[in-house]
């Protein structure tokens, strides 16, 4: 039996749940909306300017004007961005930059790559993205009391420093309502400590938890700690309210096995860069590709040269066949290689991917 809030989150979530069925038979007019929508609001920025943004009537003449950036190739922009410059690569003056790792496995001495983070990519892009994985799991499980409890962020671990940081910034910019039922209120930018992990198992003895946020490892190592803390084995035992972990990340079902007997498990594909995909289906091993959250996809096939020419849109993608994802965002990332993993389609109606690790 679900709980007043939740029925009211169900019910708020309706109207979501028809758009997320457009993804079926819209996805070129919806693509094609995202990317025009993201060059009108940038186009008096500085590098709509440079690439002259206002002459852009097509995809063709995106594809021909933009280059292909890396993450070391915005670097320049990002230096005046973080020293408060605004209009640079996107509308306003940017607050929030992730650390990110140096693509291609190549480091310029001590320097660190960032990205930009921009509020509006956090509101229509990050949390958008949770929204929608609240919207699908209340689908899947109509009798749900997720909203009767808190929710614990684990964040990630210290080998997943890169998405910590995001995480991070994550709480804390989180809408006032979401907040209200998640704990901690802050989390570290790097590694959790021990008395951070030591406020959460006492949370989980004074109030009810419902569902954690984190990585496979990352709620692992909560499992373990927790066990050891509360000298007890299951996730049953220790938060006997808890009924599904979100995971943030790459999709680790396989880690996820063993040890949660009777916790339900929805996997998203989410990076500093942007939030991009949600198991829609318990159990799937394929994620949805969300693509009316403010990102516009394109598509170089892992054995051929990243160049402009070699992009193609998402209508083009070959079912099977292994992708760079090209992305471009509200947070001012035009055409940018993703440094995260390749992707495979293996549905088109919706679009649905796997990550591959090559």
């Amino acid at each position: 039996m679900s709980d007043f809030f939740t029925d009211i989150a169900q019910l708020s979530f309706k109207t979501r749940l028809e758009e997320l069925k457009d993804y079926a038979f819209a996805s070129y007019n919806i693509q094609n909306e995202q990317m025009f929508n993201l060059l009108n609001e940038a186009q008096a920025c500085f590098y709509g300017r440079k690439y002259n943004f206002r002459s852009i009537f097509s995809y063709q003449d995106f594809r021909e004007r933009l280059p292909i950036l890396q993450n070391s190739d915005i670097q320049p922009y990002l230096r005046k961005m973080t020293a408060g410059k605004p209009n640079i690569l996107w509308p306003g003056v940017c607050k929030h930059f992730v650390e990110v790792p140096q693509s291609g496995g190549q480091k310029s001495g001590n320097s660190k790559y960032y990205l930009p983070v921009s509020d509006q990519m956090l509101s229509e892009n990050f949390f958008q993205g949770i929204n929608d994985c609240y919207a699908l799991y209340l689908r899947d499980y109509p009798e749900s009391r997720l909203f009767s409890a808190f929710s614990v962020w684990l964040g990630a671990d210290s080998k997943e420093e890169n998405l910590g940081n995001i995480t991070s910034v994550l709480r804390k910019n989180m809408p006032f309502i979401m907040s209200l039922l998640t704990f901690p209120n802050e989390l570290p930018e790097e590694s959790a400590d021990e008395q951070l992990t030591e406020k959460i198992f006492k949370k989980c003895q004074q109030d009810k938890i419902s569902n954690f946020h984190g990585t496979p490892s990352s709620f692992r190592s909560f499992l373990d700690e927790a066990s050891a803390f509360f000298d007890k084995k299951s996730i049953r035992e220790i938060c006997p309210s808890a009924e599904v972990l979100f995971h943030r990340g790459i999709p680790l079902s396989a880690q996820m096995e063993q040890g949660v007997e009777g916790l339900n498990y929805q996997a998203s594909y989410c990076s500093p860069e942007g939030f991009f995909g949600i198991q829609e289906r318990p159990g799937e091993a394929a994620l949805l590709l969300m693509i009316d959250i403010s990102i516009f996809y394109e598509f170089i096939p892992v054995d051929v040269a990243l160049e402009p020419e070699n992009a193609i849109p998402l209508e083009e993608v070959v079912l099977g066949k292994d992708y760079r994802m090209i992305i471009t965002t509200c947070s001012g990332l035009w055409r940018y290689c993703s440094g995260g993993p390749a992707v495979r389609f293996v549905s088109e109606k919706p679009y649905k991917f796997i990550l591959c690790n090559n």
